[in-house]
């Protein structure tokens, strides 16, 4: 979802952009480079959460995230639950035991596929 929210926001930069050098010498370089800039940052922001999921096995939850990845084994782990409702879709969080919750990119219907992983990892 983000994915395609920020490659959208990407290609209306991109075209005010070639619109700005399509008028000519009346528009000002520094809004020019301005919109580039953004169009670039939002092109990279949609590459960065088109690849980001979440990979589960008997050892952990890994996030991985534009070729980073990011570990939560299942002995730090107290509990999987649903977070605030963003839109029409509820995301998940993972509390650690510490107390940390982090937020997962994956919406509640696979809650009971990560509780039973949880489960499976405990016995």
């Amino acid at each position: 979802m983000f994915a395609t929210f920020f490659g959208l926001l990407s290609l209306v930069m991109t075209g005010l952009a070639a619109l700005g050098l399509a008028a000519g010498p009346g528009i000002d370089g520094f809004r020019l480079v301005l919109t580039a800039g953004q169009a670039i940052a939002f092109g990279v922001l949609a590459w960065v959460h088109g690849r980001l999921r979440l990979e589960v096995d008997l050892a952990g939850v890994h996030r991985v995230m534009a070729g980073r990845s990011t570990s939560y084994p299942w002995e730090e782990i107290t509990e999987i639950r649903p977070s605030i409702a963003k839109g029409r879709t509820t995301y998940l969080v993972l509390v650690q035991v510490d107390g940390t919750v982090v937020d997962l990119p994956v919406t509640e219907e696979i809650l009971t596929e990560l509780r039973r992983w949880q489960a499976a990892a405990a016995a």
